[in-house]
């Protein structure tokens, strides 16, 4: 489970002076490929990626972590760690009709000619607080359609893409059809037309938006990838081709290529009721587990988190629902970090490996609250429940929990400053752009994996020439091994508190304190 993270000082340190340097294009998009050698020589390719487009700042990693799927942005960059959950929205494609059948009698009754292609349909949804201005952005993939520059989606509010215009007056008699058909009225708002036609098969829409230039090309815009469906007419994805059924978004959270993000419904353009699937789920996986958490504890940090994620029903959306989630619905309590239903020792020595971190806080690396930083006020919640086991936890184990007892002063950091050419095969996690205007020069290629087999995991942007054999430096983080004790220290959890209360305090009177500290 270790990580190497590569910057560009190792892959493009001549700035592109020097022919084999490269660095990640961020503005076009591009790819990865991950070589293997052999005596000085390549030997095979191992895995290949590409991604689209980023925003500054953006990191893009595979989905699921670990797994072989493809790649999206992430809510936060992670060097070093373990991938975050994809970031979704502001709106999400929330339906599809790609094979609606034959037409409807009333529908034939408005128009005969009707078709099943005229009744495909993509409805987009805002499911947060605020309007959203569309200027600019467009659909892409088996159809595609270009919002006009005067479009805005209010909040809350929905838009369906349809395969005609229907504001031409030649068109009427098939709005009125297509109308019929779904049995809606005109409070629907329906814009178009798309091109191109959905295939019944399996395809993919993509919603994008338009990203500021590139300084050395201020005429080029990127697009950048707001949400993306792959779907498919296949198990393990729902049946609507052709059934009378749309593919209907479980929750505008959930990952929309996730098969398990989607079921079979009777089509409802206009008319955005996410049947949900199980309570909590926000990532769409199948599971409620600390990802699920982590991108509850993403929407109480915006501005306009969806109300999918109030789920304590207070009308808004914060701490009180991430207790819930935890306490509630995963049946766990506050400080548990790996999720087992007992909070220990394990669970504080995570908080502890992490402590005073921020940028990349999760609950698996003790984020108890939330709030993006690993510090008193997620060990305070430890501690309100130390040593105390969930009665009834899916996951919880008949053990005693466990004291801390070895203390150590954080992450070890083990550095391999010589310059070698990497032989072992390896998992390209992470890129990030670290410049502030978009550029071919300034980004940092990261988290390589020396995982289980050849996979590329996350990262956000790459050069059209990857020269494989090139000598770089290579960067290891490592946890240090830990103790734990035998049995149930009280006394020294309370001592542990009184210390870091003293810390907190600004007073260092115990040795706990002046570790704390220090």
């Amino acid at each position: 489970g270790e990580y190497v993270v590569f910057d560009e000082s190792d892959f493009n340190s001549s700035l592109g002076a020097n022919p084999t340097d490269f660095a990640l294009d961020g503005a076009h998009g591009d790819q990865v490929f991950l070589w293997k050698t052999a005596g000085g020589q390549l030997d095979r390719i191992v895995d290949y990626v590409e991604f689209g487009a980023a925003a500054n700042g953006e990191s893009f990693g595979r989905v699921p972590d670990g797994g072989r799927g493809g790649f999206a942005p992430q809510l936060y960059s992670s060097l070093g760690k373990a991938n975050s959950n994809p970031r979704i929205g502001p709106v999400v494609v929330s339906e599809l009709n790609y094979n609606p059948g034959a037409p409807s009698a009333a529908a034939l009754a408005s128009n005969p000619n009707v078709t099943s292609s005229d009744l495909e349909f993509v409805e987009v949804h805002n499911p947060t607080s605020s309007s959203v201005s569309l200027s600019g952005w467009r659909v892409r993939g088996g159809v595609d359609y270009d919002f006009a520059a005067t479009a805005n989606l209010g909040a809350g509010a929905t838009l369906v893409l349809v395969s005609f215009n229907p504001t031409a007056a030649a068109n009427a008699t098939l709005l009125a059809a297509f109308r019929a058909h779904y049995g809606i009225g005109s409070s629907v708002s329906l814009v178009g037309p798309f091109t191109g036609q959905l295939d019944n098969a399996g395809d993919r829409v993509v919603l994008q938006r338009p990203d500021e230039p590139p300084v050395d090309e201020p005429t080029f815009i990127p697009r950048l990838t707001i949400d993306e469906v792959r779907f498919d007419d296949e198990s393990p994805w729902a049946d609507a081709d052709g059934s009378g059924n749309a593919l209907q978004r479980t929750a505008p959270s959930s990952y929309g290529q996730f098969a398990t993000a989607w079921i079979a419904e009777s089509p409802s353009p206009g008319a955005v009721n996410y049947p949900g699937g199980l309570e909590g789920d926000f990532t769409g996986d199948g599971t409620v587990d600390g990802q699920d958490v982590d991108a509850l504890a993403a929407a109480m940090r915006s501005a306009t988190a969806a109300s999918v994620y109030d789920l304590d029903g207070t009308n808004g959306v914060g701490f009180s629902d991430i207790v819930y989630l935890v306490e509630n619905v995963i049946g766990s309590l506050m400080g548990d970090a790996n999720l087992d239903g007992v909070v220990d020792a394990t669970d504080f020595n995570t908080w502890n490996a992490h402590r005073f971190t921020a940028n990349c806080a999760s609950w698996s690396m003790g984020d108890f609250n939330g709030d993006g930083f690993m510090d008193v006020s997620d060990f305070n919640l430890w501690n309100a429940h130390k040593f105390q086991s969930a009665i009834g936890a899916v996951n919880s184990r008949p053990i005693t929990p466990i004291a801390p007892a070895g203390l150590t002063t954080g992450l070890h950091v083990g550095l391999l400053d010589s310059l070698a050419t990497p032989t072992a095969i390896i998992s390209v996690d992470n890129a990030l752009d670290l410049t502030g205007t978009r550029s071919r020069k300034g980004t940092q290629l990261a988290h390589s994996r020396v995982l289980e087999p050849e996979v590329i995991q996350e990262f956000a942007r790459v050069a059209p020439d990857v020269i494989a054999g090139r000598p770089v430096r290579l960067s290891r983080y490592d946890n240090p091994a830990r103790m734990s004790a035998d049995s149930v220290d009280t006394a020294f959890a309370d001592d542990w508190a009184l210390g870091e209360a003293e810390w907190a305090g600004g007073v260092a009177n115990s040795a706990l304190a002046r570790w704390f500290a220090g």
